[in-house]
């Protein structure tokens, strides 16, 4: 009997895991087929304008570390 209990709690968050998981995947293929969100690497998504802000703050930080780096070099 507890052995019965016991498969089939464990059957029921596997199966609830799965299903979340499923719906969790919808969502995102949604984003994605929508541009509400963009797959940027493996499993990480980003809103487009999200995607635009991190590519700015890249570029500043480039520009940063060239001018430290020339500022290194001119002492």
């Amino acid at each position: 009997m507890a052995q019965a209990m016991l498969t089939s709690s464990y059957a029921i968050k596997t199966n609830n895991r799965e299903r979340i998981q499923q719906f969790a995947n919808t969502v995102l293929n949604h984003g994605v087929k929508r541009n509400l969100v963009s797959e940027v690497e493996s499993s990480v998504f980003l809103s487009p304008n999200d995607f635009l802000k991190i590519t700015e703050l890249s570029q500043k930080l480039k520009q940063i570390d060239a001018k430290l780096a020339q500022y290194k070099t001119s002492k």
